[in-house]
C-alpha cells in the first residue's frame, strides 16, 4: 500500500477487502517474501490476469521488488518458489 506503484495499491486492496481470488480466480496465491518487517518481493499467481483478457492460464502478475533488493536474484528465487 505505501509502494507509488499503482498495482501495488491495487493488490493491497485486493487483500484487504478479501477479494484476490474474487478478482484473479478461485485459486489465486499471494507470494510474499519480507526480510523481517520489510517488504523484499511479492507476486500473484493465479488462472487470469486481472486486467488482460488473455488464454494463457496459470497467470504470474503483480510482481514487484523493492528497489533497494534488486540485484540479488529475490524475485527469481520468489517466482521459482511459486512455481
Amino acid at each position: 500500500e505505501k509502494y507509488e506503484w499503482r498495482a501495488a495499491k491495487f493488490l493491497a486492496s485486493l487483500l484487504k477487502e478479501g477479494r484476490l481470488q474474487d478478482t484473479l480466480g478461485g485459486w489465486a496465491k499471494f507470494f510474499l517474501l519480507t526480510d523481517g518487517d520489510k517488504l523484499v518481493s511479492f507476486l500473484t499467481l493465479s488462472a487470469q490476469d486481472c486486467i488482460l483478457e488473455s488464454s494463457f492460464t496459470p497467470w504470474l502478475g503483480l510482481f514487484h521488488t523493492a528497489p533497494e533488493y534488486r540485484g540479488n536474484h529475490y524475485g527469481k528465487y520468489l517466482i521459482d518458489y511459486a512455481c
